[in-house]
């Protein structure tokens, strides 16, 4: 365990490749008042990704605040050989930040360079080790209770239960097969394209649907065994309506339904979500959730200070032009 946090951390976890059953990690954090919780919140970093050019704000960024933990929310880095861009990534973070890291991978975290890894190996063999070679914590696997909070996440992934742009069009063998396609108001084929986790992610002989439901199973489980207020993180989206305007974005491959019944039924007081690069800050039920949309010309991350009279500060800034200094602006 890295020796950075003053943090007791209190690991049970019966077997991290098994079952979940009430696994959790437990930080009691000192001095703080137990009452007040600060988290720093990152989604779709995509570290070494050429068009991304998120690498100078890990670089550089971290404001000049004290936190409980920092969340990541999936897309963390690049598929390399070895995961070496994850595990460069956490090394980094690691002498950036002295808190806690807990993290969720997200799609391009199981697309893979060495195609003998499938989705599942990835999600509950490959990144649990790494977490605990990096002393960080995968929550696919176990939960973080920090002081009277109890943070679960999930990668989420996709069921097909959302509806395309042109649902009454796309057919549901295209969607299976990963063929996005939109249509002109006559009714022609407008574009056609492959959605690329078809191409880069190893399923196996599983389905999506079927990994979904599998990597839900397990989430609401984690979700019922939480001992503190809920707090929760998702890569994927909970309701369609995060997930912006562009037909890419608004598809089948944006998260699941019965992800959004989970955390409306169990009453997460907050989630966070990444995915589709589209910023939404609303009510989703009684939950306050906020896709962070970062991506594409604008990197954005959430700082949650529960004790704030704006509990929610969303700070971004442009990708073309980062300032050395991070001074950025607030929403």
């Amino acid at each position: 365990m890295s020796s950075h946090s003053s943090a007791w951390i209190e690991h049970r976890t019966s077997n991290i490749l098994g079952e979940i059953r009430g696994s959790s990690v437990q930080i009691r954090v000192g001095a703080f008042d137990r009452k007040k919780m600060k988290a720093l919140i990152f989604s779709d970093l995509h570290l070494n990704n050429p068009r991304w050019r998120s690498g100078p704000y890990v670089d550089t960024l971290f404001p000049e605040e004290d936190f409980d933990v920092l969340l990541l929310g999936g897309d963390n880095a690049e598929p390399s050989p070895n995961r070496e861009n994850h595990y460069r990534l956490f090394d980094h973070l690691q002498r950036k930040i002295r808190c806690p890291i807990a993290f969720v991978a997200g799609n391009h975290d199981i697309w893979d360079s060495d195609p003998s890894h499938t989705a599942e190996e990835l999600l509950f063999g490959v990144y649990p080790e790494m977490a605990m070679k990096m002393g960080v914590h995968y929550l696919e696997t176990t939960n973080l209770d920090i002081k009277n909070w109890t943070i679960v996440g999930t990668y989420g992934h996709y069921d097909y239960s959302f509806p395309a742009v042109d649902d009454d069009r796309q057919k549901m063998k295209d969607v299976e097969t990963g063929r996005l396609i939109t249509f002109t108001e006559s009714g022609k084929v407008k574009r056609e394209r492959t959605y690329q986790d078809f191409l880069k992610i190893n399923m196996g002989k599983t389905t999506n649907p079927d990994l979904c439901n599998k990597i839900l199973d397990r989430f609401e489980m984690r979700v019922r065994h939480a001992r503190g207020s809920l707090m929760t993180i998702s890569h994927t989206l909970p309701d369609i309506s995060f997930a912006g305007t562009s037909a890419e974005a608004r598809s089948p491959y944006s998260g699941s339904k019965r992800l959004g019944e989970i955390i409306k039924t169990h009453w997460s007081a907050y989630h966070f979500c990444g995915h589709t690069h589209h910023y939404f800050n609303g009510k989703f039920g009684s939950v306050d959730a906020v896709n962070i949309g970062s991506g594409g010309d604008t990197f954005r991350y959430v700082i949650l200070d529960t004790t704030s009279s704006k509990k929610i500060k969303t700070i971004s800034c442009s990708m073309d032009n980062p300032p050395r200094d991070m001074r950025f602006s607030r929403e």
